[in-house]
């Protein structure tokens, strides 16, 4: 029998070979796509950090603005997760309602939170990240010594600790740290 064609065994080892190959082939997919994700995130881990930390630095450099040097503006909160300054920003001379002239950055409920005018009718508040591990600030004086005393901060260094969850289980850090030299101090 000389006959053309393939058998039933020659077919079922091809097949065998192709779902081998295939599963090679999804498991690799697989592992891939799940990097780019954890990596998407990273990416977006950072950029809610940097644009935190951003936009807190652009306020505390005008920590203590009093050009009249008659609002007493400066730092009045200064704990490790809390800090409240205060800045003439519509240079009138006094420290007013409702001009987000009193500023906090606070670290609560695992978020970062900015509110304006706290403990007046017009406070109100803005998250500024989620996924927030952890906010340190710490204080130093002119002399670049540790202080606890609000009235005598020169410089504000925070860190700001941000995560997420991998796609695989898991989870990852990132931790941003800068140093404030208030402007009006």
């Amino acid at each position: 029998m000389n006959q053309k064609g393939i058998t039933l065994i020659e077919m079922v080892v091809a097949m065998a070979i192709a779902a081998v190959i295939g599963g090679i082939v999804f498991s690799v997919f697989l592992n891939m796509n799940r990097t780019v994700i954890d990596q998407n995130s990273v990416v977006d881990v950072q950029s809610a950090g940097r644009n935190a930390m951003g936009g807190m630095v652009r306020i505390l450099r005008e920590t203590g603005l009093d050009p009249l040097g008659t609002a007493d503006a400066g730092v009045e909160i200064a704990t490790a997760t809390k800090l409240r300054m205060t800045r003439d920003a519509n240079l009138n001379g006094v420290i007013e309602n409702g001009l987000q002239e009193r500023i906090t950055f606070e670290f609560s409920g695992g978020s970062l939170r900015r509110g304006y005018d706290e403990g007046t009718a017009s406070e109100s508040w803005t998250t500024m990240s989620d996924d927030v591990l952890n906010l340190t600030f710490t204080y130093l004086d002119a002399e670049n010594d540790p202080v606890t005393d609000p009235f005598k901060v020169r410089v504000i260094i925070f860190n700001l600790t941000l995560r997420d969850d991998k796609s695989g289980g898991g989870n990852f850090t990132r931790s941003l740290t800068t140093t404030v030299q208030g402007r009006n101090l």
